[in-house]
């Protein structure tokens, strides 16, 4: 099936022409890679542009047709294989993605002030720095399989890179926020800090959600083994010096953390 064609029943359903069953239908047969530059077709289209409200929409129409066979390669894949270890990042991310969203909450109903709270936004965007680290192994060993799989002057990782350079931008706002003196601060600056969180959460989830439910199965399906096989060596050559997300996680998550929590139930 043609990329256009495909382009063309995402936006039908998308404007509510048709019913997610009649989409799916319609969609059987097409090709996992070309629903995926289908969506970076539609992303670059200046008429119609996917944001991350599109997404819910999309995955849809990806577990109608993909979900299953996705489902299999990702929870098949033995414990140290390099997708399957970007796919934990993914994990850890969402955990402190997850504290996040409980800190804008709490700026909304005005109770962030309180030393815990504030502790924790400091140590929630510090954790977030590892992004840097899984951008970097995804750039310097998985991009360049796909564009040898696709050519270089494929899309496939096109979106993925911009989505790479919001997200590091908009950590460094956030963390830089963060890092602030907030005895002084005013209202502007916890609606400032909600906004960066809300913005950084969204990017990241977009993210994980793109390369999770369609760019790691594709190269999943269409890579060799020692592809893989190579991409392993060389991660596990890479030395980190930063703190293991785990161990901020655990900080997040210490009792002292979440005495304000306790004493309100």
């Amino acid at each position: 099936m043609k990329i256009e064609k495909i382009a063309e029943i995402i936006k039908k359903f998308d404007e509510g022409d048709i019913t997610e069953e009649e989409a799916i239908k319609e969609l059987e047969g097409a090709e996992p890679f070309d629903f995926y530059t289908a969506t970076v077709e539609l992303y670059l289209e200046d008429e119609y542009q996917i944001k991350q409200d599109n997404f819910p929409m999309i995955n849809k129409l990806l577990k109608g047709l993909y979900e299953e066979d996705f489902s299999k390669l990702i929870d098949g894949l033995e414990k140290d294989h390099p997708i399957k270890r970007l796919m934990i990042d993914h994990k850890k991310f969402d955990t402190v993605l997850g504290i996040l969203d409980d800190i804008k909450r709490e700026i909304e109903e005005g109770t962030i002030q309180e030393t815990n709270e504030v502790m924790k936004i400091e140590i929630a965007a510090e954790a977030l720095t590892h992004i840097e680290e899984h951008i970097r192994k995804e750039e310097k060993l998985i991009f360049p399989v796909w564009y040898q799989m696709k050519g270089f002057d494929s899309k496939g990782s096109f979106l993925l890179e911009e989505e790479h350079r919001y997200m590091m931008k908009s950590h460094k706002r956030l963390l830089k926020k963060a890092n602030q003196k907030k005895d002084q601060w005013k209202k502007e600056d916890w609606k400032e800090l909600s906004d960066l969180i809300d913005a950084l959460v969204e990017e990241i989830r977009f993210h994980t959600f793109h390369e999770g439910k369609m760019f790691y199965p594709i190269l999943l399906g269409e890579s060799s083994r020692k592809n893989f096989d190579d991409i392993k060596k060389k991660m596990d050559r890479l030395k980190s010096n930063k703190t293991p997300i785990d161990n901020y996680i655990k900080r997040l998550n210490l009792p002292i953390l979440h005495k304000r929590n306790i004493e309100r139930r």
